[in-house]
This record gives structure tokens, sequence and C-alpha cells, in this order.
């Protein structure tokens, strides 16, 4: 009760802010941080997002070394317990929105905190902390819309998951505010540090989708069910035209399509390999042979449902 009616204060003006700040910060601020309550954090950022609105040198101090510990905190907390107010969101697009400090804070979460992650760490999952994919998911709330089939429940994949969902909203925009004074290309930035290589990386461990590995499953050809998981390594565009329905992705075939084109527009060697393509003839797939049936009358090709390709409706 007493810290919400010192957040109140803090609305009364710069006197009374200014009469906070020098009170509380920095040791105060980080007590209060670690108290693990919705009553006490929710207020917390009250506090704070008034005493540092329209200051960029206490936001600066906030997100400095004295600083960083009471965000850390509070990002911990909230991760923990949750929030009522929307204190919390404003202080948190104020420092990693409006403001640069948002690596210094996704940094700062991973101390003492990954070892302690109760994710598989067989598959990574002591990279990163669940703070840090908080965190993540909090600043990818607020620039994108819809649902997500993140989390997923591993940490690493999660933070990279919404690293590449951040990513996407970048390269979709046409500019970036200052950054257009000095004409920076943000693709071309990005790909000058080997991001499209490390997504082909990454591209060539996934799986093949769900309908060719359940297909692979009931065949009978056990040197091909060895290698599923490296089936047809990403080796560049001509991938995307062989898009298949997947039903772990139902516009596979839509993003497929999507990607082809950014690969071709502005791209004159792509454009040209693309020109020189001829029609071949069809490949002999056994996986793909029992997907379809052609039938003798009308010599029409129809898919086949395979038994146990699609899960049962709830009873």
């Amino acid at each position: 009760m007493g810290l919400q009616v010192l957040a109140n204060v803090s609305l009364a003006g710069d006197e009374h802010q200014q009469a906070i700040w020098f009170k509380f910060f920095p040791n105060e601020f980080f007590l209060l941080a670690r108290v693990h309550s919705q009553e006490t954090s929710d207020p917390l950022c009250m506090i704070l997002y008034t005493c540092c609105d329209g200051k960029p040198g206490l936001v600066a101090k906030l997100c400095g070394d004295s600083g960083l510990p009471i965000v850390a905190g509070i990002i911990k907390t909230v991760a923990s317990v949750g929030f009522e107010e929307d204190w919390f969101k404003l202080l948190l697009s104020r420092l990693c929105l409006e403001d640069i400090h948002f690596l210094l804070l996704f940094f700062k979460l991973c101390e003492g905190s990954a070892s302690e992650n109760n994710g598989n760490i067989d598959s990574g999952d002591d990279l990163f902390s669940s703070e840090q994919a908080f965190l993540l998911i909090r600043v990818v709330n607020f620039v994108t819309r819809g649902k997500s089939v993140l989390p997923t429940g591993s940490t690493s994949i999660d933070v990279m998951g919404y690293s590449l969902i951040i990513l996407i909203v970048i390269c979709a925009r046409e500019g970036m505010g200052d950054l257009n004074n000095d004409s920076l290309d943000v693709v071309d930035m990005l790909h000058s540090h080997e991001l499209i290589d490390i997504l082909l990386s990454l591209l060539r461990h996934l799986e093949p989708p769900a309908i060719i590995r359940k297909t692979l499953k009931e065949g009978e050809n056990q040197e091909l069910n060895t290698c599923s998981s490296k089936l047809c390594p990403y080796k560049g565009f001509r991938k995307d035209m062989q898009c298949v329905t997947d039903d772990d992705n139902p516009y596979l075939k839509e993003w497929g399509i999507w990607s082809l084109r950014n690969l071709l527009e502005g791209n004159a060697e792509n454009q040209q390999a693309e020109a020189d393509l001829e029609l071949q003839a069809s490949v002999d797939m056994p996986e793909l042979a029992k997907l379809v049936e052609v039938n003798q009358l009308n010599l029409r090709a129809k898919l086949v449902n395979i038994p146990g390709s699609y899960p049962k409706p709830d009873e």
C-alpha cells in the first residue's frame, strides 16, 4: 500500500519525481525489484516510468551499471508472477523501443540464470534464460499481431524464433527513421553479417515436411529411413519451388512463392537462372508415389489418404 502511495506521489510533477529518484536510486529500487510480488512490481514500474519519462539522463542511469540490475529484477519478477497494470509495458517500451538499451538488458538477464534454466541442456537450452525469451516475446508483442506457434517449451528455440520475427518486421519496413539519412539498407547490412548463410545452415538441419516424414516411416526402404533427418538439404531458391503440403505449416507453398519473389526481385543473376530453367521429366520418388493415385479412366491424379496421417478428432 505504501509503495502505491509513493507511485501516486510520483505523478505530482518533476519536483516530487526528483526527490523520489535521489532517495531510492539505486539501492532501495534494487531491493524492491527483488520482491517477487505483483503488488510491488506494478507500482515500482509506475515510479520508474514517471521519473524517467522525458529525462534521457535518468534513462541512461537506469540502463547503466547501477540501474540494469533493477530492470532485470523487475523482468524476472513479472516473468514469474505477471503484471496487472500497463506500467511495465510502458517502461519496457521506453527502454527497448524508444531507446537503444535492449541489448544491454537482454545480456544482463543471462547472468547467473541460464545455467539454472529448466530446459533441455542437451539441446542447447543452457545458452539462454527463460527471462531472455520473456523479454523477446514482450518486444515481439509490441511490433506484431496475430497467432504464433511460440513459445515451444524450448528456451533456445523460442529465443531464435522471436529473434527471426523481429528481423522479419525490420526487413519488411521501408525505412528505419534516422538511419535513412545515412542511406543504410537493413537487408544489405544483415547480408553482410552472413545472416543468410546462418539461416541456410539452420534449414539444412530441419526435418522434411510432416507428410514426407509419415510416408518415409511407412516405407520399406531402410536406406531412406536412415537418412530421413537430413533429407533434401537446402541448396538454393530452386527448392523454394518444390513446396509440398505440410501439416505443420499449411501456408508452406505461399511462403515458398513469397520467398521466390524476394529472391528474384532486383537480382539479375537469379532472374536469369530462373529463365534458363527447362521442364524436366518427373522424378521417380517412392515416397511421393505412395501419395498419388492415377484414375485409369480419366488419367487424373489425386492424393491418397495414408492411414494415420492426420490426427483423429477428439471424441
